[in-house]
């Protein structure tokens, strides 16, 4: 969860759903483990970034899926005793997860808002690393980082890639639109996807393909 979504939502969406006989795992703290702040324009209200984990109330009662831990984790600039100066004191960047156990079967679901500089790819490669190695510290153990510890690990949240640069803005105006340019002004449909067309300059799936992050991963989230 991020942004603007508020606790009157996680307790609306909780009573909700124990009409499906789901419930909160407890373990997880009001609403959710969140990194919370101002800052990119939120600055009367503020926003998070957090994760909070539902689950069939009989599973819970039985022990069989439950909450190990919940960790946060600032990168420098949005934690407070770091800041440099008062706007980067503001932020909610960074991650909120949970390690869970669901049978025999363990999972680690992380929430994260990397940087949202355009085209600052290194940056956010930098970022990942430093979650999966904060994170796992607090998930599990001091030893081992975060990929070494979980059976599966669940990444989601706002990434902040981006279409390369090498692409031009008309460009990908046409492939959203599925045409590209013909004779006398006139745009022929091309008949592919915005994404068979993009999706080769997508940073995150650069990033991926080159084995810079998200290790082990089996899709690229659209």
């Amino acid at each position: 969860m991020q942004e603007g979504i508020g606790d009157n939502f996680i307790h609306g969406l909780e009573e909700y759903l124990k009409e499906f006989d789901v419930e909160m795992l407890p373990g997880q703290g009001k609403g959710g483990p969140r990194i919370e702040g101002r800052g990119d324009g939120s600055l009367l209200v503020t926003k998070y970034t957090g994760i909070v984990a539902f689950a069939k109330a009989s599973l819970i009662l039985d022990g069989h899926v439950k909450i190990e831990r919940a960790a946060v984790h600032h990168f420098e600039g949005a934690d407070m005793t770091k800041a440099k100066d008062v706007k980067e004191s503001l932020g909610s960047k960074g991650g909120a997860a949970l390690a869970l156990r669901c049978f025999d079967t363990t999972f680690a679901v992380i929430s994260v808002h990397m940087a949202k500089e355009w085209h600052k790819v290194a940056k956010k490669r930098a970022q990942y690393r430093e979650l999966a190695d904060q994170l796992g510290r607090k998930l599990g153990s001091d030893e081992f980082q975060l990929h070494s510890q979980f059976h599966h690990i669940v990444w989601m949240g706002d990434f902040n890639y981006h279409i390369s640069t090498e692409v031009e803005a008309e460009d990908c105006c046409m492939a959203i639109a599925g045409v590209r340019p013909g004779g006398m002004g006139q745009r022929i449909p091309t008949g592919k996807s915005s994404w068979e067309t993009l999706g080769p300059h997508d940073e995150m799936r650069k990033e991926m393909e080159g084995g810079h992050v998200y290790y082990g991963a089996t899709a690229v989230p659209a």
